[in-house]
């Protein structure tokens, strides 16, 4: 007891001063827990943004201000009685609005040709069967226009979106609509 109050006194640290400063430190190592998990909360967040901003979209596609998806699209409106007789069939022309998110794609056809241009069809970039874009003009909203010449109502015609992802449209004839579908296959 002696050695405790000469240890106090040269100190001049008594038991409530030690006990706070204890529970200071407590405090002080909750809220440095807080900082840490705040601090690890925000590098989640800025990595899933990150994923989620360069992760690789598919073509946008749309035929009059509808997008083509998996479910027949009519073309056009429907054929009259005189144009199913078996003679030359005449050519069928779809113009798309193709949004390419920036991305490197090739656009080819198995049948046919197709002009790209921009989206007013004001600057023309390629006309024919088979092409890759740049990503300068990935960036513009583009018009492509895909005629087939002569179509055979059995037959299906395929248009492909090359880029991060594959998209393959189908340009069908429906007899049930008696009109051209276009549809992106599955």
């Amino acid at each position: 007891m002696v050695n405790e109050v000469m240890a106090r006194a040269i100190t001049g640290i008594d038991d409530d001063l030690i006990t706070d400063a204890y529970k200071s430190s407590k405090k002080k190592g909750n809220i440095r827990f807080l900082y840490t998990a705040v601090s690890v909360a925000a590098c989640f967040i800025l990595i899933i943004t990150a994923v989620f901003l360069t992760f690789p979209k598919s073509p946008a596609v749309y035929l009059d201000s509808e997008k083509v998806t998996s479910t027949p699209l009519a073309v056009s409106s429907p054929l009259s009685v005189a144009s199913v007789t078996p003679r030359a069939t005449q050519n069928v022309t779809i113009t798309l609005d193709v949004s390419l998110n920036k991305t490197e794609t090739r656009i080819s056809c198995t049948e046919g040709t197709f002009t790209l241009c921009g989206k007013n069809q004001d600057t023309l970039f390629y006309k024919g069967t088979d092409f890759t874009t740049d990503k300068d003009i990935s960036k513009k909203d583009l018009s492509l226009c895909w005629t087939v010449e002569s179509p055979e109502k059995s037959e299906v015609y395929t248009l492909t979106l090359d880029g991060k992802e594959t998209q393959v449209l189908n340009l069908k004839f429906d007899e049930n609509l008696n009109n051209w579908t276009i549809f992106i296959e599955k």
